[in-house]
Order: C-alpha cells, then structure tokens, then sequence
C-alpha cells in the first residue's frame, strides 16, 4: 500500500512536470502518513498483545509458582523417608532442587515479561515459546545440578587435603548449595 502510494504521487508529479522529491534513500520518510499508520498499527498491536497475552503468561507464571509451592509443602511434609527403591530415594532428594530451578524459571519469565511490557515496552508474541518453556527447563536444571553435586562433579574436596574432610561442608550448606545452583541454573 505504502510503495503504490507513493509511486502514485511521483507520477502526478512527472505529469505535472515537476521533478520528485526524494527524502532518503530507500525513498521513505518518517513523516509519510503511510509510514506513521504502519508505526501507529504495529504499536497498538503491541499493546493488545501486552494486555492480552502478557495477562495469559502472567497467570501461566503463577500457575507454575503455585504449583511449586504446593510441590515444596509436599516435600517438607513427606521429608525423606526411608525407601528401599533406589529411584524414588533420588527423586525424593532431587525433588527440592528441582522445585528451586523451577523457581527460578518462574521468575526469570515474571521478570522479562514485566521488562518486555513495562519497561521496553517492545512485547512481541514470537517470543510466547520462550515464556512457556522457562519454568519446566528450571525444574530441568534443577535436577542437572543436583546430579551434579551428588555425583560428585561440583565439588569442593579437591581444595582440600585429601586425608581430611572439607572444614566447612555439612550437610546443610550443601543443601543450601544445591538450592542455590539450581535456582541460579533455572533463571
């Protein structure tokens, strides 16, 4: 619409023997009144988006915010009980880092919708994928890293003697630890 527009009005100007005026090199202008209704609908397009997606993945954020904080007061209900099944006991351990990864998944997606619809102000639906895959990726993450510590893998025996055990390392601290990891990892 924009380009036939403007190809009308350069060729009344070569009818009326008047030479075109050219304002930039691609031959649009910011003050073209086409340009202004392509800037004015994709700025309004925006909007409805922030109020009508943004409010979707909003409470999608929370859902998942919810639903790991139920999963946590099942943990600290439950606890860790003796199992004989060898899976259910790594799942059941694994279960408080993977709830903080997804935490983090939660917050990281609360915090660039806030950024993209209030602050930017640049909300764009493409990234609708990227909001909907934070929380699981976090509990994903969580998991990771918890396999991580218990491996052994992220440890900190290595700064130490070997004859001696870590000074400071209990079994608190390496909870924290992980706690900790797996929300970074999630956000």
């Amino acid at each position: 619409g924009f380009y036939q527009q403007q190809g009308i009005r350069w060729g009344k100007m070569m009818r009326a023997n008047s030479s075109p005026v050219v304002t930039s090199l691609t031959g649009i202008t910011i003050t073209e009144s086409m340009a202004y209704k392509a800037r004015y609908h994709s700025r309004m397009q925006m909007i409805r988006w922030s109020y009508t997606w943004g409010l979707a993945i909003f409470f999608y954020g929370l859902i998942w915010f919810a639903l790991l904080f139920i999963g946590w007061l099942v943990f600290n209900q439950f606890g860790l009980n003796n199992t004989t099944n060898a899976a259910l006991a790594v799942i059941i351990a694994a279960w408080p880092a993977a709830i903080a990864g997804g935490v983090g998944g939660v917050v990281r997606t609360l915090n660039d919708l806030y950024r993209s619809v209030s602050y930017r102000q640049d909300f764009n639906r493409q990234r609708l994928m990227w909001y909907l895959v934070l929380p699981p990726v976090g509990v994903v993450l969580g998991i990771v890293i918890y396999l991580l510590i218990a491996g052994g893998y992220l440890s900190i025996h290595h700064l130490f003697d070997s004859q001696q055990p870590p000074p400071a390392v209990d079994n608190q601290t390496i909870f924290l630890t992980q706690l900790a990891l797996a929300w970074l990892a999630g956000f």
